[in-house]
């Protein structure tokens, strides 16, 4: 049975950005200590649409306040690998509409989205891949570290992305 997802937004999306520490463990492995960016997306609406005799029908709407924490490492060949942690992503605000063709009760499809979003996860950070840094005019942007500067009080946020990396020219 074919299935699709809407998202829809409500509210408009939001970042910011925070320390982007990273610890790496015995085997190299990079662990998300700090977000480096943070995404919030207020007022989300996941409409789950099912294909039933050939027409799409709407069998349940989900409204959340979503954070998604995510950071950023340089790999060895110079790319920018997103990189997710354990609990980067928060859902708040839970609400079920549109749910009557189901059946089921409100709160039991509540309780069950923060297993689908712990199932779902390793596919989405599966997904994610490295990304290339092009080169510009010959000029090849070698990339030291990513981080947060200027703290802003006692938040976790900061307020500038930083970016720090060698030029090299290389025709």
């Amino acid at each position: 049975m074919p299935v699709y997802i809407k998202f829809r937004p409500t509210r408009v999306p939001y970042t910011e950005v925070g320390s982007g520490r990273v610890s790496y463990d015995d085997q190299g492995n990079p662990k998300l200590e700090e977000p480096l960016l943070y995404l919030f997306i207020p007022g989300l609406e996941l409409d789950f649409w099912v294909k039933i005799e050939d027409r799409w029908m709407r069998v349940l709407t989900l409204a959340m306040d979503l954070e998604l924490d995510a950071g950023l490492v340089v790999d060895n060949q110079n790319r920018l690998v997103p990189l997710l942690g354990q609990d980067s992503v928060k859902l708040s605000n839970i609400d079920v509409r549109n749910y009557e063709l189901l059946g089921d009760d409100p709160q039991k499809l509540k309780e069950l989205l923060p297993s689908l979003i712990g199932m779902a996860l390793p596919m989405l950070t599966g997904s994610l891949q490295p990304i290339e840094l092009p080169s510009v005019q010959g000029f090849v942007m070698e990339v030291m570290g990513i981080k947060g500067v200027g703290r802003r009080g006692d938040s976790p946020y900061y307020d500038f992305l930083t970016i720090w990396a060698n030029l090299r020219f290389q025709p």
